[in-house]
């Protein structure tokens, strides 16, 4: 399992490409940015070539889950509560966001 995420389109900031991206891979019409959780550089090879990108994490919450659209057809979104999220998330990085995401939710007052 993977958090959304995706390249940031020319005149887009990030946290527009941020929330384009929810909208294309979880198909929530409907979503506001709670909290700017930071950024991190990544540095990977793949198919024998050195990437470097900057990731930027967003705090979100889809205001209205049941106006959504159709997620693109590469993705299956699922909804999982934190201790979920972290057991299922591939990637070691990837839990640190989810840790920062609940210690940001619970400083919102809401618990999950």
């Amino acid at each position: 399992m993977r958090l959304p995420k995706g390249h940031v389109e020319p005149g887009e900031s990030h946290r527009q490409a941020a929330l384009r991206e929810v909208r294309e891979e979880a198909g929530l019409l409907e979503v506001e940015v709670l909290a700017d959780l930071g950024h991190q550089t990544v540095e990977f090879d793949w198919r024998d070539v050195h990437h470097v990108r900057c990731e930027h994490y967003y705090l979100m919450m889809a205001r209205n889950p049941t106006s959504s659209g159709e997620p693109e057809a590469q993705f299956r979104p699922r909804w999982l509560r934190w201790g979920e999220a972290l057991d299922e998330v591939t990637f070691d990085a990837e839990r640190e966001w989810i840790r920062r995401a609940r210690s940001a939710w619970e400083k919102h007052g809401e618990r999950v």
